[in-house]
């Protein structure tokens, strides 16, 4: 299939995807899928764009009844319960990144990371951004931070300790530790000084992506202080009118202590 335009919309990816889902044995049940969300936090893109979230701007309302809300997750959820384009549990062995790496979905939401994981296999792998629900376009992106508490007994110490784990001899040994044999590092450090992208990887498809990031609105999974759990909705337990209805009061009571204390 052609690659899709980075202005991609929520009404495309549904027409990819169904052309991207597979029936490979016949039995009228796919086993291959066109896509995986079940990761971390990384269907919020899907839900903010289209217009839903768990709290408004200030944080100190929850949106969980909102109607955008409601109606996003229940977007999301089709994909998955109603055209079986997301596999559901136990159509496949983990519905995580490893679905895709194994070959049982065709795109899975991920990080510039994620293309060390995939060196060396047979096959060709392409990047773009999230497409735009009918709030607009916004992509996620998250940070890690290090920090040096007041209580600290050698806050000194402990500094040289942060500033020697943040050098990029070490991010990059590190990274050759955990995902040899290529460091990670060395993904961003290409794009951040400019030179030419990681090898396979095309610069018409990298640099665009990596700067979308970058001029986008931010938000990771700490843009809610304590977000419930959305495991029932998200394995299909339950539908999200009714979970949400059911947690809403406890998560406005959570939010407001957020802020008292």
């Amino acid at each position: 299939m052609p690659f899709p335009d980075p202005a991609w919309t929520h009404d495309d990816f549904l027409s990819i995807a169904r052309e991207l889902a597979r029936d490979t044995d016949g039995d009228g049940v796919n086993d291959r899928f066109a896509y995986t969300y079940h990761s971390w936090m990384a269907w919020k893109p899907w839900v903010y764009n289209r217009g839903g979230g768990l709290a408004d701007a200030s944080l100190r309302e929850q949106r969980l009844t909102h109607p955008d809300t409601i109606a996003a997750f229940e977007w999301l959820l089709q994909m998955e319960h109603d055209y079986n384009l997301v596999p559901q549990l136990g159509q496949v062995a983990s519905r995580n990144r490893d679905a895709y790496s194994r070959g049982d979905v065709a795109m899975v939401q991920a990080g510039p990371f994620f293309g060390v994981e995939l060196t060396g296999m047979n096959a060709s792998h392409g990047m773009i951004i999230e497409p735009a629900g009918p709030a607009g376009q916004i992509q996620m992106m998250t940070t890690h931070v290090a920090m040096v508490t007041t209580h600290s007994k050698h806050p000194d110490l402990a500094w040289e300790l942060l500033k020697e784990l943040a050098s990029y001899k070490t991010l990059a040994d590190l990274s050759v530790a955990f995902s040899s044999p290529v460091p990670r590092l060395d993904v961003f450090r290409d794009v951040f000084m400019e030179l030419p992208p990681a090898a396979g990887v095309a610069p018409e498809q990298w640099y665009p992506t990596l700067n979308s990031y970058f001029n986008s609105p931010m938000f990771s999974g700490n843009d809610v202080p304590l977000a419930p759990n959305l495991t029932p909705v998200l394995n299909g337990e339950k539908s999200p009118r009714q979970y949400f209805a059911e947690i809403a009061d406890a998560f406005q009571k959570t939010l407001e202590d957020f802020w008292a204390n």
